[in-house]
C-alpha cells in the first residue's frame, strides 16, 4: 500500500497513521516464536521489595525559560552527563564528584541560523556531538543542518569540529540523531538531498587527530520515499545500528524479503565496519511487525545487543515475551536483538508491566550491558519516584523502565517516574544509561528553578528537566582526596579505629572532624563526640549528621547499625563510608547494607587487599533520623569502617558553621565559585533547617560576604550556613 504523506515544518515531522483496519494487522507465526522462548513475566505486584534505583539529581541548566524543552536530548558517559534542548539554541554538560552532580558547561551554536542546536546529543568520555537541526538557513525554509564535536581538557570544553553534510540542501533534517564512540561519529539525517524524499541517510566520521572527515554515507538496503531511515543512530566500535520508522514492510524476523504492506511499521539497520568499509549486516523487523508501530523510533548498541523501540505497537498485553494483541493502540513495546558470530536473532520482546493505550513505550531507549532502558512519553500515572503504585491520573506525565538480562531471560526490575511529575511532561523523552546510571529527559516539565536539586514549581510551561537515576547504593575506588567525598564541608566527617590526623589514601582524617568545631557546632547529650570499644553498635556521637557508629562495625555475624540523626525531613542526604580492602580473598567480607526498602550487598574487597572503597547511600529524609544497617552473611563476615561523612546532596559549603548571639550581628564570609549559587540557611536548634529568604548570591571566584540577622531575646542564638548548588 502506499504509504501517507508526511508534511515538514521546520524540524517538526507530523507522522499520520491511516485507519485502524489497516494498522492492525499482523504476520502469522509470531506464537511460534513466542513458543520457543523462555517466558519471563513482570507483575507489578511482584516487583522487588526493595527498590534498585533512586533518584541521584534533579537537573535543571542554569537558566530557565518557559518553551525551551530542556532534556528533549539526554546522553551519558560515566561522570559525564549532557543534556540538549528541543526549541532553543543550548546544551548542558554536568559532571558528578562521588554522588553530587554540577553543571560544567553550556554549549552553543555560533551560527547566525542556529537550527534546533540540542535536538540530539551524544558523549564518549572527553567528546561530545550535539546535533543542529535546520542549522544555516533562514526560517521557515531551514538549512540543511549540522553536527557540532566538543572536546574537553581539564574543564573546558571547546568546539572542535562542525561536521555538515556533503551536499547541502533545504529542511534535510541532518543532525536529528547524532553518536559517538572514540573517534567515530555518526550523524543521522532524515532527508537527505541525495536520495528520495525522506528516505533518510546515516553519514560516518572518523577522527585522526583533531582532524575530522566523511568515511562513509550509508542508506538502507530497500530504502523508499518516507522511511525516515536515520532517524535514530548508535555506534559502539565497528557496529553501527540506524533506524528507520517509516519503512514499510509488513515482513518480520531478520533479513527477511522486504515488500511494502505496512506503512510506518519501522525497521533497524546494523552495519559493520571492516576497516574503512562499513557494510550492512542485518535488516532488523519486529516479530510481530505491523503498519503504524514505528519500529526504529529509538535504537540503542551495546556489544552485540541492539534495542529497538516501537512506540505505535498496539498490544496490551505486558512483561517480556508475551503473546501480542490490538487492543491497546500506541502502547508501544520494546525488541532485544543479540548477535553470534555475525547472526542476529530476537531475544526478548519488552512490554511495559502497565502497558495501556497512548502510553507509547519505546520512545527512547538505551542499554548498558545487560541492562535496558526504555522510555514511555505517554504513560499516564500521577505517581512519583521508583516502583510506585500507577494510576491513570496524568495523562502523558511519562515513565521509564528498567529492564535487567540473566542468562538470556530479561525481566522489568524498576518502574522509573519524575520526582514532580505532571501531565504532559513528557518523561522519558529520551534516555541514557552508563554503568549503573540511567538519565532522563522530561522536555515538557514545566518548572522555572534552576541548578541541581532545586525545588521545582510550575512556572514556566515546558522549560523541561532532566533526572538522574543510580542505584541508591554506590561504590567506587577511593584514592585519594579528590575522590574521598569527604573534602566539601558541608555537614561533618569523622574518622574513627585510626588514630587522630591519620592521613588515609591521601586524606587527612582530623580527630575533630571537618566541621564539627565548638562552638560553630553543638553537641547534644554526651560531652564527647563519640564513644570507642570493641563492641560492635556503640553510641554517643549526637547532633547534626550525627551517628551511632563501631570500631569494628560488623563482626561475628552481628548486623551493626549507623544513625544519622536530626535530619530535616525533605531534604536529600548523601552518606560516604570509607573502608579498604582487608584481605584479597573476594566475597569474605560482602555485606548487606540495607536502610528502609534500599538494599545491595557490597564487598569490603571490592578492589583488592589495601585498597580504598568509598561507599555512597543517597537518601531523602521523610524523619529527623535514618538508620543503615549492615549485615554479614554469618561469623566469619566482617566490615571496618574508617570513616565516615553525611552531605546534603546537590550541595556544597564553602565554610563552616557560625553561631550568632543576641543581639549581635555577624558576617559570614566565603569564597565563592563561578556557576554556583548561595544562599544563607538558619536552625535555632540544629535540629533542622530552613532558608532565611535572603536574596541569593551568584558565585564568580571572588571573596562574598553575607551579614547574619542578630537574634533576639526569643531567641537568643541561632546557627548558621551557607549552601550552594
Amino acid at each position: 500500500m502506499d504509504k501517507p504523506l508526511i508534511f515538514t515544518r521546520t524540524s517538526i515531522l507530523i507522522l499520520m497513521k491511516t485507519t485502524a483496519s489497516a494498522f492492525h494487522r499482523r504476520t502469522a507465526g509470531f506464537s511460534r516464536i513466542l513458543a520457543a522462548a523462555a517466558l519471563a513475566w513482570f507483575s507489578l505486584s511482584t516487583a522487588s521489595a526493595n527498590p534498585l534505583y533512586a533518584l541521584q539529581a534533579y537537573l535543571k541548566a542554569d537558566s530557565t525559560s518557559s518553551h525551551t524543552q530542556f532534556g528533549f536530548s539526554v546522553a551519558v558517559s560515566g561522570d559525564t552527563a549532557v543534556v540538549g534542548q528541543g526549541n532553543r539554541n543550548g546544551a548542558y554538560v554536568f559532571v558528578r564528584n562521588g554522588a553530587t552532580w554540577t553543571q560544567q558547561a553550556s554549549l552553543q551554536s555560533d551560527n547566525a541560523f542556529p537550527g534546533v542546536f540540542g535536538v540530539s546529543v551524544a558523549v564518549s568520555g572527553d567528546t561530545i556531538v550535539v546535533g543542529s537541526t535546520n542549522q544555516g538557513g533562514p526560517p521557515p525554509f531551514g538549512g540543511p543542518g549540522a553536527a557540532y564535536v566538543f572536546v574537553r581538557s581539564g574543564t573546558t570544553w571547546t568546539r572542535q569540529a562542525v561536521l555538515a553534510p556533503a551536499n547541502p540542501g533545504f529542511q534535510m533534517e541532518f543532525g536529528v540523531s547524532v553518536s559517538v564512540s572514540g573517534d567515530t561519529v555518526v550523524v543521522g539525517a532524515s532527508n537527505p538531498a541525495d536520495n528520495l524524499p525522506l528516505a533518510g541517510s546515516a553519514t560516518v566520521y572518523t577522527r585522526n587527530g583533531s582532524t575530522w572527515t566523511e568515511q562513509a554515507n550509508l542508506k538502507a538496503s530497500n530504502p523508499g520515499q518516507n522511511d525516515l531511515f536515520g532517524n535514530s543512530v548508535e555506534v559502539v566500535g565497528d557496529t553501527l545500528v540506524v533506524g528507520a520508522l517509516g519503512e514499510g514492510s509488513s515482513s518480520t524476523g531478520v533479513n527477511s524479503v522486504p515488500n511494502e504492506d505496512a506503512a510506518f511499521a519501522g525497521a533497524a539497520y546494523v552495519f559493520v565496519r571492516n576497516g574503512t568499509a562499513w557494510s550492512q549486516q542485518a535488516f532488523l523487523k519486529a516479530g510481530n511487525a505491523g503498519a503504524g508501530d514505528y519500529f526504529g523510533r529509538s535504537v540503542a548498541l551495546a556489544g552485540d545487543t541492539v534495542v529497538v523501540g516501537a512506540d505505535g505497537e498496539d498490544s496490551s498485553t505486558t512483561g517480556v515475551n508475551s503473546a501480542p494483541n490490538e487492543s491497546a493502540a500506541d502502547a508501544g513495546a520494546g525488541y532485544v536483538f543479540v548477535r553470534s558470530g555475525t547472526t542476529w536473532s530476537q531475544q526478548a520482546y519488552l512490554k511495559a508491566g502497565n502497558a495501556g493505550a497512548g502510553d507509547k513505550f519505546g520512545s527512547s531507549a538505551a542499554v548498558t550491558g545487560d541492562t535496558v532502558v526504555v522510555g514511555a512519553i505517554g504513560e499516564a500515572s500521577s505517581t512519583a519516584g521508583v516502583d510506585s503504585t500507577p494510576n491513570d491520573a496524568a495523562a502523558g506525565a511519562g515513565a521509564a523502565y528498567v529492564f535487567s538480562r540473566a542468562a538470556a531471560v530479561w525481566t522489568q526490575q524498576a518502574y522509573l517516574k519524575a520526582s514532580n511529575p505532571a501531565a504532559g511532561a513528557n518523561f522519558g523523552k529520551a534516555v541514557g544509561a552508563a554503568g549503573e546510571t540511567v538519565i532522563a529527559g522530561a522536555n515538557f516539565e514545566s518548572s522555572s528553578s534552576t541548578g541541581i536539586n532545586s525545588t521545582p514549581d510550575t512556572a514556566a510551561p515546558q522549560a523541561g528537566a532532566a533526572y538522574i537515576f543510580v542505584p541508591p547504593f554506590q561504590f567506587s575506588p577511593w584514592t585519594g582526596d579528590a575522590t574521598s567525598g569527604i573534602g566539601a564541608k558541608t555537614i561533618w566527617a569523622r574518622r574513627f579505629g585510626v588514630a587522630d590526623n591519620a592521613t588515609i589514601n591521601g586524606v587527612t582524617l582530623a580527630g575533630t572532624g571537618y566541621i564539627v568545631s565548638s562552638p560553630a557546632f553543638d553537641l547534644a547529650g554526651p560531652t564527647t563526640n563519640y564513644t570507642l570499644d570493641d563492641t560492635n553498635n556503640l553510641s554517643g556521637l549526637t547532633g547534626q549528621g550525627s551517628a551511632t557508629v563501631a570500631k569494628r562495625f560488623s563482626y561475628g555475624g552481628t548486623p551493626a547499625t549507623l544513625t544519622f540523626k536530626q535530619l530535616t525531613p525533605g531534604f536529600t542526604y548523601t552518606a560516604t563510608l570509607l573502608t579498604v580492602g582487608w584481605d584479597a580473598t573476594p566475597g569474605i567480607r560482602a555485606q548487606t547494607f540495607t536502610s528502609g526498602t534500599d538494599s545491595r550487598v557490597i564487598d569490603q574487597n571490592a578492589y583488592g587487599d589495601n585498597a580504598g572503597l568509598r561507599i555512597d547511600y543517597t537518601f531523602k529524609a521523610g524523619f529527623p533520623t535514618r538508620t543503615l544497617t549492615i549485615t554479614p552473611p554469618n561469623a566469619n563476615y566482617t566490615f571496618h569502617l574508617y570513616a565516615v561523612a553525611l552531605r546534603l546532596a546537590g550541595f556544597t559549603a564553602p565554610a563552616d558553621l557560625r553561631l550568632a548571639k543576641n543581639g549581635a550581628n555577624l558576617n559570614f564570609d566565603f569564597t565563592s565559585a563561578a556557576g554556583l549559587s548561595y544562599t544563607l540557611w538558619q536552625s535555632d536548634a540544629l535540629q533542622s533547617w530552613t532558608n532565611t529568604g535572603l536574596p541569593a548570591i551568584t558565585g564568580d571566584s571572588t571573596a562574598k560576604t553575607m551579614t547574619l540577622p542578630a537574634p533576639n531575646s526569643t531567641v537568643p542564638k541561632r546557627y548558621y550556613r551557607v549552601l550552594a548548588q
